[in-house]
């Protein structure tokens, strides 16, 4: 049971890792967006 529960867990947390990282790109790349929008502006 232990062999077979572990790597579901190693997963879950990779997930984790992967969804954490898509949502911090997404956040910085929208900041970029704004910042050159700001700079076009001007």
């Amino acid at each position: 049971m232990e062999s077979t529960n572990f790597p579901v867990r190693r997963l879950s947390l990779a997930y984790l890792l992967i969804r954490s990282n898509v949502a911090a790109s997404v956040v910085g790349t929208s900041l970029l967006c704004q910042l050159f929008l700001h700079s076009s502006d001007m």
